[in-house]
């Protein structure tokens, strides 16, 4: 498992004995980079903190989640920008945090690979159908064709 680990906007990254740094900001990155990806979740830690009630730091983990756009019924205290919304796909339940509460998100390895390889979308095909992502036996052959054909015509 890969495993990002936050505390005061650094993040540490662990895949098997390979360890860096990365910030807090690219662990949210890799977060929301995700949902280009069917079928990839992400596991989040974080600290709650209720504004109306007044009730703070219960710890809670949510196993599998994706992140998502935010509603037009969620209402925010404070700016926008300091909540990180997602979704629990386990219950299918629209819900958020505040960023600097956030502790630790892992990432399921099988799609590990892709993500590094995101800045190229020929490597990017062949990692997600290596990951399980392929729904025929030619998927990779087949996404790369379409990307070529994108690609030629712009």
């Amino acid at each position: 498992m890969i495993v990002l680990y936050q505390s005061a906007f650094v993040c540490f990254f662990c895949i098997m004995e390979n360890q860096k740094t990365i910030s807090g900001t690219e662990a949210i990155r890799r977060a929301r980079n995700l949902k280009f990806v069917s079928g990839a979740y992400f596991t989040l830690l974080h600290l709650t903190c209720n504004l109306k009630t007044k009730e703070c730091g219960q710890l809670v983990k949510v196993e599998r989640c994706r992140v998502r756009p935010s509603l037009r019924e969620d209402t925010f205290q404070l700016d926008g920008d300091l909540y990180f919304p997602y979704e629990d796909l386990d219950t299918e339940q629209p819900k958020m945090c505040f960023k600097k509460l956030m502790r630790f998100i892992a990432f399921p390895p099988n799609y590990a690979k892709a993500l590094e390889v995101r800045h190229d979308p020929y490597l990017f095909a062949e990692e997600i159908a290596k990951a399980g992502y392929a729904t025929t036996p030619n998927y990779a052959d087949t996404l790369k064709s379409i990307i070529k054909t994108i690609q030629k015509s712009l």
